[in-house]
């Protein structure tokens, strides 16, 4: 069983999963600065402005985490992004992904947001069927991916 609880960014297991995020994705995207510039400055550009941090629980242990933040830019004051969606190895196909988004997405309603945005790479192929799963459609890339030749983005409608 999967529980989804809301912590402070700086909580020390959320700290641990995205630590566990970045080492997991270096290797993935050698050639790209944004990991020469190191976890601290990745952890810089999300930490400022967030809604909400999630972590999922399973036996009592954090075994994922998601954050939700404002998306600004294009999106205005009305949409969110949700950032740093991560599930242990030995997590994952036990729903602990599919309960974070659905909990993010309920978070992001509950802050009055009607719409959330995400980028993923393009060489993780069973985040992109997650999301897509999800009813996240493929948009424009927005911000600092305009122009990343990996980065796929995706907006979610969160109205009915």
């Amino acid at each position: 069983m999967v529980e989804i609880v809301d912590v402070p960014f700086d909580d020390p297991r959320a700290f641990e999963l995205r630590r566990e995020m970045y080492d997991e994705l270096a290797p993935v995207y050698p050639e790209f600065d944004v990991f020469d510039d190191g976890f601290a400055a990745m952890e810089a550009d999300v930490g400022g402005d967030v809604h909400v941090t999630l972590l999922a629980m399973v036996g009592g242990r954090a075994m994922g985490t998601a954050i939700l933040r404002p998306a600004g830019g294009r999106f205005g004051p009305s949409a969110g992004e949700v950032k740093k969606v991560f599930v242990r190895p030995e997590a994952r196909g036990l729903g602990v992904a599919r309960a974070l988004m659905a909990a993010v997405e309920d978070a992001a309603r509950a802050v009055g947001l009607n719409a959330v945005i995400l980028q993923t790479g393009s060489r993780q192929p069973e985040a992109i069927a997650l999301y897509v799963s999800h009813g996240y459609r493929p948009i424009a890339p927005y911000g600092p991916y305009v122009g990343d030749t990996v980065s796929l983005c995706f907006q979610k409608s969160l109205t009915a």
